[in-house]
C-alpha cells in the first residue's frame, strides 16, 4: 500500500466489530508525521503502534 493511501484509510471501518488494530510498520520519514496524527485521531480503534522511521 502506497504511503499516500494511508491518510484516506478508513481506520473505523477497517476495525469493525473485531479486536482493536495493532499498527506496525516502518515508515518513511517525509510521511511519518502526517501517518502518526492520522493514527493518533483513530486512537480510539487502536491498541497500540509500533514504528521504526
Amino acid at each position: 500500500m502506497c504511503s499516500s493511501s494511508l491518510l484516506k484509510l478508513d481506520i473505523p471501518a477497517l476495525h469493525g466489530d473485531g479486536d482493536m488494530l495493532r499498527i506496525i510498520g516502518n515508515l518513511p520519514y517525509n510521511i511519518s508525521t502526517p501517518l502518526i496524527f492520522h493514527f493518533l485521531e483513530h486512537r480510539a480503534h487502536i491498541r497500540d503502534m509500533l514504528f521504526m522511521l
